[in-house]
């Protein structure tokens, strides 16, 4: 999924990019462009992904986060994501560990 900038600048302002595996969504990335941060990009992707995950029969979404992005974790956890557990050395460029978080669909 993608969010395009209608206005002059860079033409995408944000993607997501994920899987749906029986009834489990992986959040593989979301990111946003840099000139386009702050301003609810982010959370507007993961919304729509969240109901179209919801129509597609998805139970709950997982998803591993670096431990130093406490922005995108903040984000993450006002959409109702819980931290279930940490993946030591996760990323390797640079060596960090990442966080494993997972929300619930009703």
């Amino acid at each position: 999924m993608v969010a395009r900038n209608l206005h002059p600048g860079p033409a995408i302002a944000g993607f997501f990019a994920g899987w749906i595996v029986e009834d489990e969504l992986h959040i593989n990335n979301l990111a946003t462009h840099p000139d386009y941060r702050r301003i609810g990009v982010a959370r507007s992707l993961l919304e729509a992904v969240l109901d179209e995950s919801g129509y597609r029969g998805v139970s709950f979404v997982i998803l591993e986060v670096r431990a130093s992005n406490e922005a995108a974790q903040a984000l993450y956890k006002k959409l109702g994501f819980k931290l279930i557990g940490r993946r030591r050395d996760y990323y390797r460029v640079p060596i960090e560990d990442a966080l494993v978080m997972r929300r619930e669909l009703s």
